[in-house]
């Protein structure tokens, strides 16, 4: 090969983003996480056989009475967008520690993750610790701004931000659903978290009341509760990350996966056995 045409071939791989989803799988490795690239899975919309880019994932069966299957992935969908900011529309995530924003804490907690059934049930057992204290992780409360839309600055044509989004959420739903279908013996937790990784900044844009203008500061992870109904849920926890900020919040993760993991032996043979007197 040339060094022309490598120079070619290069800027090729650059333009359709391939160097970012490499590189975003080295980072997954050194931060501790196995990595499995290019994987498919069904969209629950169409039927059809779609492609995530990555998934990040740590698991492992426990060893106490019983056997726990456990497991911690990251549904991995990476955008090159170049000179093309994210806006993330978002208003403050506040919580005052009032009853209502208790609720409202609860609530943006169920949307954080997708799981199956059994997630649901035994969810605050396995991810709190004795003393109250949440240890999941990234959730929709882990950032100061909430977002509930987004954009991509400059752009008309494509919505380039939506398709990143509707593909990481797709994909995090398929195998939620997947594992709640092959839980047929032992209990299996596993939980999934739809992230878009970017190249470019990402800032959050709000409405300052006093002003009646719109404010902008740059952000290195976003949160937003996307608002689209799919397989009969409406509400989508999802987390932007930037590639700059990527090292520190797969540390964060791989940290939350880690004492997932690590769960207590005794909360886990007391839900086998509460799992296995069900079925």
């Amino acid at each position: 090969m040339t060094d022309e045409l490598k120079v070619r071939v290069k800027n090729w791989l650059n333009k359709h983003g391939y160097p970012l989803e490499m590189e975003v799988a080295s980072i997954a490795r050194d931060a501790g996480f196995e990595v499995s690239q290019s994987e498919c899975y069904v969209d629950p919309e169409t039927g059809l056989s779609r492609e995530i880019d990555l998934i990040l994932y740590k698991s492992n069966f426990s060893q106490g009475e019983g056997s726990v299957f456990l497991s911690y992935r990251l549904l991995v969908e990476c955008k090159s967008s170049k000179d093309k900011p994210w806006l993330l529309f978002a208003i403050p995530n506040v919580n005052d520690g009032s009853e209502q924003d208790e609720f409202i804490s609860s609530y943006k907690l169920e949307e954080s993750y997708f799981g199956q059934e059994c997630i649901q049930r035994y969810i605050r057992r396995l991810i709190f610790t004795g003393e109250g204290e949440l240890y999941i992780y990234p959730n929709l409360d882990s950032e100061p701004w909430l977002g509930f839309g987004v954009t991509q600055a400059f752009s008309e044509a494509q919505d380039t931000p939506f398709k990143a989004i509707m593909s990481a959420t797709k994909a995090a739903l398929y195998y939620a659903s997947r594992a709640n279908q092959l839980e047929i013996v032992l209990p299996d937790f596993e939980l999934f978290f739809p992230i878009v990784v970017i190249d470019v900044p990402l800032y959050a844009v709000s409405h300052n009341s006093k002003s009646n203008e719109l404010d902008m500061v740059e952000i290195e992870v976003g949160n937003i509760l996307w608002k689209h109904h799919m397989a009969g849920r409406s509400r989508h926890g999802v987390y932007l990350v930037t590639k700059l900020a990527l090292p520190t919040f797969l540390e964060r993760c791989h940290q939350c996966a880690e004492l997932l993991l690590r769960q207590n032996e005794m909360t886990l043979s007391q839900i086998y056995q509460e799992v296995s007197s069900k079925k």
